[in-house]
């Protein structure tokens, strides 16, 4: 798989760009503030449904606002766009082309066309593929659990698209159930009697998340630990493990032993929502010693395993974006 044009207009600071890349490596050259990282992260938004760095999707829009400075320059109020677009042309390993489309509006919608049929955001996982490294990445290790559970289950997301559906699901009867527990203190016992409900419903879809995060993890293991022992020279070890898997019925006792303490919290406490990976370090948790450097290589060698794992399930390698991968 490999990218064949993209092209921008109005995005971030890019008024208007067509970028064709090479076959094999392109690299990106030029001063800081020109759009490099804007075009990676625009590359980006095509497998991942969103940019990365930011949930508010109106901030792609060129100059929106005012104040923003492109090119040196600080646009005037008057100088802003109303859209953003973005045009990605990618090739199979056959050489087969596809064009998918992104417009960005001012009331945060957007609208995306993929060979003139009309998708939503999560139907553009798993079609184009991409890694994405960034000097932000970093914080796979040493913050909490929540980016390294968003990292596996995108990774995951974009070779099964039954686990993506799996985790939609589950992630929405969550949050009813979230609900119910928010209010259950003051709601009457009708309400409080649907409780019990939620719970062969999320068990189901937990069992099933967290076999399928095994299976990966299974094989992205043994290939991070491969790709760090070379980084290394094979004076250091690094492994990644995943113990969050139970069966069915383990899920349906689990969130049914825990139910006082969600009540008292209002929110469920236990589940793959909760889940955390092991990042370890010659046997000792990484984000405890791992210094900037090795955390560095830690991440980069995730990244590329993330590759590995995708070209033996789909027979095609993604597109890897490097974003500042030599600024330290």
């Amino acid at each position: 798989m490999y990218v064949t044009k993209i092209k921008l207009r109005r995005y971030r600071n890019i008024y208007e760009a067509e970028v064709i890349p090479a076959r094999g490596v392109t690299v990106l050259r030029g001063d800081n503030g020109q759009g490099k990282t804007n075009l990676l992260e625009a590359v980006n938004v095509f497998s991942l449904g969103r940019p990365y760095r930011t949930r508010r999707e109106k901030e792609l829009i060129y100059g929106i606002g005012g104040g923003r400075v492109v090119n040196g320059r600080r646009l005037g109020p008057g100088e802003s766009s109303d859209f953003a677009e973005a045009a990605l042309t990618f090739a199979d390993d056959k050489g087969r082309e596809t064009v998918t489309e992104i417009t960005w509006f001012l009331d945060g919608t957007k609208r995306i066309i993929r060979e003139g049929a009309r998708l939503k955001p999560s139907e553009l996982i798993g079609r184009f593929r991409a890694v994405l490294f960034s000097p932000d990445d970093l914080t796979l290790v040493k913050e909490g659990p929540s980016g390294r559970r968003a990292f596996f289950d995108f990774a995951v997301s974009q070779l099964d698209q039954k686990y993506l559906a799996s985790l939609t699901r589950y992630n929405h009867i969550l949050s009813q159930r979230n609900a119910l527990l928010r209010g259950y203190k003051t709601t009457d016992g009708s309400a409080r009697a649907a409780l019990p409900a939620y719970t062969p419903y999320l068990a189901r879809e937990a069992a099933y998340i967290t076999k399928v995060r095994g299976r990966y993890l299974e094989l992205f293991s043994a290939s991070a630990e491969s790709i760090y022992s070379d980084m290394t020279g094979g004076q250091e070890k690094f492994a990644a493990a995943y113990l969050g898997q139970r069966t069915e019925e383990e899920f349906a006792q689990l969130f049914q032993d825990f139910e006082s303490r969600d009540i008292e919290y209002g929110t469920t406490t236990t589940g793959p929502h909760r889940d955390d990976y092991s990042l370890l370090l010659n046997g000792v948790p990484a984000r405890q010693m791992a210094s900037q450097g090795q955390q560095r290589s830690i991440v980069l060698s995730m990244k590329l395993a993330q590759g590995e794992v995708m070209k033996a399930s789909s027979g095609e390698y993604p597109v890897f974006l490097f974003d500042d991968v030599l600024s330290e």
